[in-house]
């Protein structure tokens, strides 16, 4: 005989729950705006950093292209992302040349964080963005001389 306990249960329809929830069709999703701009380190264009836009819902992300250009899109892959204030994450994470990682598991087994922690950490940025209606075009310039 099988027995579940209630705690087991309750785990359960959570688990239930949120699969459900997630899942959801379109009409439940928060309208996005367009945000894109460029990410800039010591006037130069940042390329291949990854840019991460975080408020009270799901976090929106970007990757800057070979001009330092990033365009946001939320987790299901829309453009844009919802109006508010966000706290901005930006962090290239690459060889310790600078040069990009490998793919497969063994490429980030080398790779190291190349900005500092105050926009590269979600504990300790100090880059926010306040997105309005209508969307924007919000740029980032970066100063960090290494050591």
């Amino acid at each position: 005989m099988i027995t579940i306990s209630k705690m087991c249960m309750f785990s359960l329809l959570l688990t239930t729950v949120a699969i459900i929830g997630c899942g959801g069709g379109g009409d439940d999703l928060p309208d996005v705006v367009p945000v894109s701009g460029t990410v800039t380190l010591n006037g130069e264009p940042l390329q291949g950093a990854s840019v991460t836009f975080m408020g009270t819902g799901r976090p929106c992300y970007g990757a800057t292209d070979e001009n330092g250009k990033y365009t946001i899109k939320d987790l299901n892959g829309r453009e844009g992302c919802p109006t508010g204030k966000y706290k901005v994450v930006i962090s290239k994470y690459a060889k310790p040349d600078g040069s990009p990682l490998e793919e497969g598991p063994e490429g980030g087994a080398e790779g190291v964080e190349h900005l500092p922690p105050q926009y590269s950490s979600d504990e300790k940025t100090t880059l926010t963005a306040d997105v309005p209606e209508g969307g924007k075009t919000i740029d980032f310039k970066l100063e960090f001389k290494k050591k």
